[in-house]
């Protein structure tokens, strides 16, 4: 095939596509009948933007950043879904903004500060100050694989559902030394979404265990 020719299949296909295209606009706006339903390339776009997002909560809980994670890709603390904000976890349900908070960020900083504590007892050039705080505290990674995101035809709203293989270690003191402990997991995350002032935020999370270590005491995981 010669380049001229070449060039001219591709602009036929152009030339179909934008028709298609043109078509499927048209063919939506009828089906609305007064409703606002966004195009395939904002919903393309948006299934994007919340992929972006979830990623974000893996990034945030491996570096034990729980309290900016809660401020920047949850619903917000005082708006309308803040009472309907929930997270289920194998070990329970916490429903509300507030309820969230106290488990993933004043607990987890508890921990954090009681690990560091103990751990400085035993090795003092571990000072125990502030700027140390997560030294031998929780390491979790919960990837986010095989994505399946729809979102709502007015774009306001989406759903979405992952599997995730991980891996989480953590300190483990006892008898006056320090240890690591560790394992590996398996899970799926499914979660909603909401747009707040033209941002995707998580609304809803729900995460369950498919395969664990024998043994394994998961609820100790977030």
């Amino acid at each position: 095939m010669n380049k001229s020719a070449g060039i001219s299949i591709v602009s036929a296909l152009l030339v179909a596509a934008g028709a298609l295209v043109g078509c499927s606009g048209a063919q939506q706006a009828k089906v609305a009948k007064g409703r606002s339903l966004i195009s395939d390339a904002e919903r393309a776009l948006a299934s994007i933007q919340v992929q972006n997002v979830f990623s974000k909560h893996c990034y945030y809980h491996e570096a034990g950043k729980h309290r900016a994670e809660m401020e920047d890709i949850w619903v917000s603390k005082d708006g309308e879904y803040a009472k309907t904000a929930k997270w289920t976890q194998p070990m329970g349900v916490n429903l509300g903004y507030e309820a969230i908070w106290n488990f993933y960020v004043v607990n987890k900083e508890k921990a954090l500060a009681k690990t560091l504590e103990d751990i400085s007892k035993i090795d003092p050039s571990i000072r125990n100050v502030p700027e140390n705080l997560g030294v031998g505290g929780e390491w979790a990674s919960h990837t986010q694989s095989t994505p399946i995101i729809e979102i709502a035809g007015d774009g306001k709203s989406a759903k979405a559902i992952w599997e995730s293989p991980g891996l989480h270690f953590t300190a483990d003191i006892r008898d006056g030394k320090i240890r690591k402990s560790g394992s590996w997991f398996w899970e799926k995350y499914a979660a909603d979404f909401v747009k707040e002032d033209g941002q995707w935020k998580i609304w809803h999370v729900a995460m369950y265990y498919e395969n664990i270590p024998p043994g394994w005491n998961a609820d100790t995981d977030t």
